[in-house]
């Protein structure tokens, strides 16, 4: 009798343990690299909306996300002011060589400008909630380092903003 409870109870421990590696899974959208640009490389994952544009002599991409919300990613030398009404979230991120600030631009919106030798990353990031915010930091935590190299980049193991964490603010 008391072997079959202690079955019972290690097969109910396997229950709850394959239950939260489904919802870890879920949260962490880590998706290798397949979205390349000078300074960095992301991944999106299967379902996610994807638009490049070049209007001038910057790239700008758009993300819907399959989780809900989206992001505005543009890559080039000027990216536009920040606003004074945004609120500074975090300067850890990057080497320490590297500008990284992170803005909460609205209630739903944050705004992480990132620069390396000139070379700016400004993404936008929005519809951000209590539901969804673990996918936006593991969408965030994809980020890897690039540099140009011949006609390609050089993409590096190490993630860029893996410090940043993005907390939903209460209404």
């Amino acid at each position: 009798m008391r072997i079959h409870i202690a079955v019972l109870l290690v097969s109910l421990a396997g229950l709850t343990t394959n239950a939260e590696a489904q919802i870890n899974q879920e949260e962490n959208r880590y998706v290798y690299c397949n979205v390349f640009l000078e300074i960095a490389c992301f991944g999106i994952s299967q379902g996610d909306n994807l638009n490049m544009q070049i209007p001038f002599d910057f790239l700008l991409y758009g993300i819907k996300f399959n989780f809900g919300g989206s992001a505005q990613i543009y890559s080039g030398f000027n990216p536009e002011r920040i606003d004074s009404n945004s609120f500074l979230i975090s300067s850890n991120c990057g080497r320490k060589s590297d500008s990284c600030n992170l803005y909460r631009v609205a209630q739903d919106r944050y705004r992480l400008l990132f620069e390396v030798d000139g070379d700016f990353l400004d993404i936008s990031l929005s519809g951000i909630s209590k539901d969804n915010f673990k996918q936006f930091n593991s969408f965030l935590h994809n980020f890897r380092y690039c540099t140009p190299s011949g006609s390609g980049v050089l993409c590096a193991e190490e993630r860029i903003f893996k410090n940043l964490q993005i907390i939903p603010q209460d209404k």
